[in-house]
């Protein structure tokens, strides 16, 4: 945990995206963890498919290879 990454977005469902990080897993980007604060999200903002973003892994559960990512500007700073 704790590891910067970028990946390319490859699935946009409403609750987040869908990000191939090059490894045999998929992180999952939830829409509450694409920035600080209280800031609702239309789905017509979130990063389309293709998108290359940077994240920071905030859990990784090796058994089910599920890789959950935040773009929070205070999670990326403390990664970095």
């Amino acid at each position: 945990m704790g590891a910067l990454v970028r990946g390319r977005v490859v699935r946009v469902e409403a609750f987040g995206v869908f990000v191939d990080l090059d490894c045999p897993a998929i992180g999952l980007l939830l829409v509450t963890h694409f920035e600080d604060g209280p800031r609702g999200f239309n789905i017509d903002e979130y990063p389309p498919v293709g998108a290359s973003i940077d994240a920071v892994v905030v859990h990784h559960e090796e058994s089910n290879m599920q890789i959950r990512l935040s773009s929070r500007a205070s999670d990326m700073s403390a990664a970095g």
